[in-house]
């Protein structure tokens, strides 16, 4: 339970930190972003999905670079998928390679996505969700436990991200739930790019002069969140451009309603 001396040690820190760290737009809203919802408190373990894309390069920069004003310890972690072959080697010598170059501690796991898809009757991209999910909580909960200390999974989705999974949600059939999309905090899980459009991200990376890998598969329309990420977004962004900020704040506004209304409603 946070005390008193925990809330005024968080308030100074951060306050000291926004005279130093904030070097552009992006970083500055991404650090007030992490403030106003307590993200990450001094003293805590991050542990970030690093897969190596534009969106966790990014948040492993920011992180890094907000470390060296806020006390909290910092992992990257990658999961190897067991598909796409030379390009899946590629993204994880290159995490590799840029966790050691920004001397952040790393780790990865393999695992066989084709196979448990094919054995539980899963779409490979379900089933790289539920196993890329299960080796991260996994390697969350043993580092809490070894080091007694709360511990987080950052995860990079960011305001695109929320804005597909409300609408994935809604056309699965998900009724007015399907509006939560999700939060900036649920569990262990933090998801502090959720308040940057993507362009935002890949603007910023470009003036640091930093590149993701590119994941292929990304453009697959054969996969549900690509096709509604290429082809339904934009058509909605035709008709109002802002429509992208729109569905993130339904979705962040979701939970209030939830609580004024009572969970009954929500819960068909």
């Amino acid at each position: 339970m946070e005390t008193k001396e925990d809330s005024s040690s968080f308030v100074f820190l951060y306050e000291e930190a926004s005279r130093g760290t904030m070097q552009s737009g992006t970083d500055t809203k991404l650090f007030f972003y992490i403030k106003k919802n307590q993200l990450i408190l001094p003293g805590e373990q991050v542990l970030l999905a690093f897969s190596g894309g534009s969106d966790s390069l990014y948040l492993l920069y920011f992180l890094k670079e907000l470390r060296k004003h806020i006390p909290f310890s910092l992992e990257a972690m990658h999961i190897h998928h067991g598909i796409r072959e030379e390009e899946a080697e590629r993204d994880l010598f290159f995490t590799k390679r840029k966790a050691e170059e920004w001397e952040i501690p790393f780790s990865f796991v393999r695992v066989d996505v084709p196979g448990f898809s094919e054995r539980e009757g899963l779409g490979l991209e379900e089933g790289g969700r539920i196993l890329r999910y299960r080796a991260l909580e996994r390697k969350r909960a043993e580092w809490e436990s070894r080091e007694g200390r709360k511990t987080k999974l950052a995860l990079a989705q960011h305001m695109d991200d929320q804005a597909e999974t409300v609408m994935h949600h809604l056309v699965r059939g998900t009724g007015i739930a399907g509006l939560s999309g999700m939060q900036s905090i649920e569990e262990n899980k933090i998801r502090p790019l959720l308040c940057l459009r993507k362009a935002e991200i890949l603007e910023r990376l470009h003036v640091l002069s930093l590149a993701g890998v590119e994941d292929s598969s990304n453009s697959d329309l054969s996969f549900t969140r690509n096709y509604i990420r290429k082809e339904l977004i934009p058509v909605l962004e035709r008709i109002n451009r802002h429509a992208v900020r729109h569905i993130f704040e339904e979705a962040c506004f979701f939970p209030s309603w939830k609580h004024i209304f009572g969970k009954k409603l929500f819960s068909s």
